[in-house]
């Protein structure tokens, strides 16, 4: 690791030590920062590269604090984790560090309820939802909703406990389906967008959007299963996407920090769908740097601990993409390979991480808690990244997986 660097003496602590947050904690190490994790699984790998680690899960927001007021530290982030930036904004408002939100802010990103009414409330989205700690109550309030409908936890992330329910007798079934992954006990149900869905992080400086990276989205259901920068959107989509997302960050008063994003685009019109402020999981900060140049990770790290974020560019290499590995059924993971194997099957991969081990029982991917890793390569086309995404998902199911009952 680097010593010395722009954010030299600086103490940070980021919240997560899985593996999603594992880029941001190197860089920080690369920029000079002494970083110091906190998360409640010690075996995580961000634990084993970081300068100091803590042992508290990331929603335990008091305890949290006591110990960053303890450590001394200068700044405070996450990134893929909707779960801790509640416990974030805490931080930076209770020991007055840079980024500190308003209560306001933190308490409309804090639940999908809550966002969604803020978005109602300001003219941002048409969709209709329900959200209640009562199935029964559920049910009958979206009676007159048009279905599609999708059931979703209140308080989770990573697609956990998403269902798309076609016709209203499948959707009790659905919502005890989803119940089963809120911390809060309360589900909702809300109609499906139409359009195309994109995701990607941006950069808000100065209360405007200074870069906006849309990446294309790899879907099954609702399981992220890659990403793809640049996107295939046109011009004018992306300055849809642009203007919406602009006019969030006014509506909240958000004038400093990255942000994460999903949002669909149908016609001229754009549903913002899930909307948090930090950088997005899925190696998505990996692919805008590889991509673009543009570092995120280093410009949040800098913003977090007050310091000047303008940082030269890197040099772009064109096309990224990402693809998230998992199992088609109940398998157990039986190997695991380095990256000089895995160039072996796509030569312009430069990156790979693993989120099990050798021995793991893993379950059918269905939402990112199912994740054996992640694979980040450079490609020509959208037909290139196809050809080695599939390449690599084939091999994880012949080759890294074996049946959990043999």
């Amino acid at each position: 690791m680097t010593v010395g660097g722009p954010a030299a003496e600086s103490r940070l602590l980021v919240l997560g030590a899985g593996v999603f947050q594992l880029s941001i904690i190197r860089r920080a190490r690369e920029l000079g920062a002494y970083v110091i994790t906190a998360d409640h699984t010690p075996s995580n790998p961000g634990h084993r590269i970081a300068n100091q680690t803590v042992d508290c899960s990331t929603i335990e927001t008091a305890q949290i604090i006591s110990q960053a007021q303890q450590l001394g530290i200068d700044g405070v982030v996450t990134a893929a984790s909707d779960v801790a930036v509640a416990t974030m904004a805490a931080v930076r408002s209770v020991l007055g560090l840079p980024g500190a939100f308003t209560p306001e802010l933190s308490n409309t990103f804090s639940t999908k309820p809550a966002f969604r009414e803020f978005l109602r409330r300001e003219g941002l989205s048409s969709q209709r939802y329900y959200f209640s700690d009562s199935i029964e109550t559920v049910v009958e309030a979206v009676r007159g909703f048009t279905f599609p409908v999708v059931t979703k936890p209140a308080d989770s992330s990573g697609s956990r406990g998403v269902i798309l329910v076609s016709e209203p007798d499948e959707l009790e079934e659905a919502l005890r389906l989803s119940v089963f992954f809120s911390r809060s006990g309360v589900v909702g149900a809300e109609e499906f967008l139409p359009g195309v869905e994109y995701g990607g992080d941006l950069f808000v400086k100065g209360g405007r959007i200074e870069h906006l990276c849309v990446t294309d989205k790899h879907l099954e259901q609702f399981t992220v299963k890659g990403h793809v920068l640049p996107s295939r959107v046109q011009p004018a989509g992306e300055a849809l996407i642009c203007a919406a997302l602009d006019r969030l960050c006014n509506r909240l008063g958000y004038k400093e920090g990255p942000m994460n994003f999903d949002v669909k685009i149908d016609g001229q019109h754009v549903n913002l769908i899930e909307v948090s402020p930090r950088l997005g999981g899925n190696s998505i900060p990996d692919l805008i740097r590889r991509s673009t140049g543009l570092d995120f990770e280093a410009m949040s790290v800098l913003q977090a601990l007050g310091l000047d974020v303008t940082l030269e560019e890197n040099q772009p290499h064109g096309m990224a993409g990402s693809v998230i590995l998992g199992a088609t059924s109940p398998s157990i993971v039986s190997y695991l390979p380095d990256l000089t194997e895995m160039r072996s099957l796509v030569n312009a991969v430069w990156n790979v991480q693993w989120a099990k081990g050798v021995g793991e029982s893993v379950n059918p991917m269905a939402n990112s808690g199912d994740m054996i890793g992640v694979v980040c390569f450079d490609c020509i086309d959208q037909t290139d990244y196809e050809v080695s995404r599939r390449r690599l998902e084939d091999w994880t199911d012949n080759v890294m997986c074996r049946d959990n009952a043999s």
